[in-house]
C-alpha cells in the first residue's frame, strides 16, 4: 500500500491558490493525465479523458467557474490518476488561519511484480509534489530565498532563473554522472562536515547525507530557484543556501567538496579552484564534474545556427567554461591543491524528455538573455535541430587541499 502526506501553508486563501493551480498556462505542472473536480459531487473533467487532457484551457476555466459557484475559499481538491499505475493522488486545500494548507496525499495497491517498484514510487511521487508546493508557496508568496549576493544581468550565468522543477524532473543523466563522483568520496569519515557545490534541487546533496550520517552537511547553489526546491526537499537535514561560488567565504572550511554539473557555469576559472582551496581544510578532499573540452559541440552548433537565424544577439556568447584536463590541473596547482587528477569522459546522452532536458539543463542562461516574446521560438528551434545522442564529454577533478 502506498499511503502518505505531504503538507504545506501559503500564506493566501484557498480560491487564490486554486486559481493558480488551475491557471491554464501552469497545468502542464500536473501533466496531461490529469483529471481535476470539486469535493461537491459534480465532476469537473474525467480523469485520463482525452478531450480534457488535449485541452488544459478550457479544462481549467471549468474547473475554476464550478468552485466559484459552490465552494468559495472552503476544502477542495485537484485529483490525480498517475498514469496507467493504480495510484490515486490529489492535492487538498484547506483555509487555515494564517492562509491555506495545501495537503498532497496518495494512495494505492501495488500486486505483483510493480510492488518492487513501491519504494522508488513513493519517494518519485512525494519529491515531485513536494516540489509542487514549494512552487506554488514560492510564486503566491514571492518568497524567494535570500541570495547572499544580489545575482542579476545576462553575465550572471549561474544565478540565471531556472525552471527548478522541470530540471528536477528532467536530471536523470545529471544523476547518473553524480553518483559516480560521490562514489569517488566513499573514504570519507562518516563524522565529517562536507559542501555541496552546485547544489541544484539537492538530489546530490541527499545522497550525500548518506556518506556522513554523523556529520554536517552544507549546500550553496547561485539560482534562488534551485535553493528553494532544495531547502523545501532536505528541511533542516542540511544547510543550504543562495550564493556565488566566487563569493564563497565559510566561517570554518570543510572536509570534503563535491560539486557535479555545475562548475562549468562560473566564468573565472582560475578564482573558481581558490575558492574552493580556501573553503576546505588542510588535507580535505575535491571531487568535481562538470562539463569539458569539446562538450556538447554539436548541440552548440545547433544553438549558433539558431541565434544566426532567431537571436543575432546571442551569436558567439556561450555562458559555459568546457575546460580541459591540463588547463584545470594548472589551475589546480596554482590555487592550493595537490594529489590532482584530471580526465575528460565522454558521455552520450539519451535523455527521456528531450525537449524538456534542452531547455532546462543547457538553454536557461540563453534563454535568459532574450524578450520573453522570442523565448519559444529559439527553444524550439533548437530542440528541433540537436541529434540524438547529446555529446556530453566530462572533465573530472580529483584534488587534495595542500596540507599546512
Amino acid at each position: 500500500m502506498i499511503e502518505f502526506p505531504v503538507e504545506n501553508e501559503i500564506a493566501r486563501t484557498a480560491a487564490q491558490v486554486f486559481a493558480y493551480v488551475t491557471d491554464s498556462n501552469k497545468l502542464a505542472i500536473w501533466q496531461t493525465n490529469t483529471g481535476l473536480r470539486g469535493r461537491g459531487g459534480r465532476r469537473a473533467a474525467r480523469p485520463g479523458d482525452a478531450r480534457g487532457a488535449s485541452r488544459p484551457r478550457r479544462q481549467a476555466a471549468r474547473v475554476a467557474r464550478q468552485v466559484s459557484e459552490y465552494e468559495p475559499d472552503r476544502t477542495f481538491a485537484l485529483h490525480v490518476i498517475e498514469g496507467a499505475l493504480p495510484i490515486d493522488a490529489g492535492l487538498t486545500f484547506e483555509p487555515a488561519e494564517r492562509g491555506t494548507v495545501v495537503r498532497f496525499t496518495a494512495h494505492g495497491q501495488l500486486t505483483g511484480a510493480m510492488r518492487l517498484a513501491q519504494p522508488l514510487l513513493r519517494r518519485t511521487l512525494k519529491r515531485q509534489f513536494t516540489g509542487h508546493c514549494a512552487t506554488i508557496k514560492r510564486v503566491l508568496e514571492n518568497d524567494r530565498p535570500h541570495c547572499h549576493r544580489p545575482i542579476s544581468g545576462p553575465d550572471a550565468a549561474m544565478g540565471t532563473p531556472w525552471d527548478a522543477l522541470t530540471y528536477d524532473q528532467s536530471s536523470e543523466p545529471q544523476q547518473a554522472w553524480a553518483s559516480e563522483v560521490l562514489a569517488r568520496l566513499e573514504g570519507v569519515a562518516q563524522d565529517a562536515t562536507a559542501m555541496d557545490v552546485g547544489c541544484g534541487t539537492g538530489r546530490v546533496t541527499e545522497a550525500l547525507l548518506a556518506l556522513v550520517p554523523r556529520g554536517r552537511v552544507l549546500a550553496v547553489d547561485a539560482s534562488a530557484d534551485m535553493v528553494a526546491l532544495a531547502r523545501e526537499w532536505l528541511g533542516d537535514r542540511a544547510e543550504v543556501w543562495c550564493q556565488d561560488v566566487l563569493d564563497l567565504d565559510l566561517d570554518e572550511p570543510v572536509d570534503a567538496i563535491v560539486s557535479t554539473a555545475a562548475l562549468h557555469w562560473v566564468a573565472d576559472h582560475d578564482r573558481l579552484w581558490a575558492r574552493l582551496a580556501r573553503a576546505l581544510r588542510p588535507g580535505g578532499v575535491l571531487e568535481a564534474q562538470c562539463g569539458g573540452e569539446g562538450n556538447i559541440a554539436r548541440v552548440r552548433e545547433v544553438i549558433e545556427a539558431v541565434a544566426r537565424d532567431a537571436a543575432p544577439e546571442l551569436v558567439g556568447w556561450s555562458p559555459w567554461v568546457f575546460a580541459g584536463p591540463q588547463e584545470t590541473e594548472r589551475r589546480l596547482r596554482e590555487a592550493g591543491f595537490t594529489a590532482t587528477r584530471c580526465w575528460l569522459e565522454e558521455r552520450p546522452t539519451h535523455p527521456q524528455d528531450v525537449d524538456a532536458f534542452v531547455r532546462t539543463s543547457i538553454l536557461p542562461a540563453h534563454l535568459a538573455r532574450l524578450p520573453e516574446e522570442q523565448r519559444e521560438r529559439f527553444a524550439a528551434a533548437v530542440v528541433a535541430g540537436v541529434r540524438l545522442p547529446l555529446d556530453f564529454v566530462r572533465l573530472n577533478v580529483s584534488a587534495v587541499r595542500e596540507p599546512a
